[in-house]
């Protein structure tokens, strides 16, 4: 059983997944990016990061996994311990945890848990559909500069000088 697919698979519809005793993938919403060198448009999408302090049990996971591979919720926490014992040991090892569709977590120097996103994979349904597309420059030929004139303004003396 992919733990990981059930991680992807809640993203799209919660703005956090907690695995018990690894940490917690936190989605936040990021608007729509317009680069105007390379003249790209980018769809508004959910950038995942990585939490390593969330580290109880909220059983969204559980509960997902217990419902859609028709275990127990006893069977499903143990999948989940398994996975993170798997996890945590293959960061110990130096090694990297890759977690399909969602990014792969890493130590870093310090011994810190590092997380690098994939960002293949919109998880915002509102953009479903939308992706990333190159536009050409707009090319404006024939067209003049309107230059505005100015004119020096005749100063029209006041009439009543006794104003307070």
């Amino acid at each position: 059983m992919k733990v990981d697919k059930h991680i992807s698979d809640l993203l799209y519809n919660y703005d956090c997944v907690i695995v018990p005793e690894l940490g917690g993938f936190v989605c936040n919403y990021s608007s729509a990016k317009i680069h105007s060198v390379q003249h790209t448009f980018t769809p508004p999408f959910k950038n995942i990061t990585f939490n390593s302090n969330l580290k109880n049990n909220d059983g969204l996971l559980a509960n997902h996994i217990s419902s859609v591979e028709k275990k127990t919720f006893n069977e499903a926490n143990n999948v989940i311990r398994s996975f993170a014992s798997q996890s945590n040991e293959q960061l110990k090892n130096g090694k990297k945890v890759l977690i399909e569709n969602v990014g792969s977590l890493f130590f870093d120097k310090e011994s810190n848990i590092q997380f690098d996103p994939d960002n293949s994979v919109n998880y915002l349904t509102d953009s479903f559909g939308l992706g990333t597309f190159r536009s050409q420059a707009i090319k404006r030929e024939g067209t003049k500069r309107l230059e505005k004139e100015f004119k020096d303004r005749v100063i029209i003396p006041s009439k009543d000088k006794n104003r307070n």
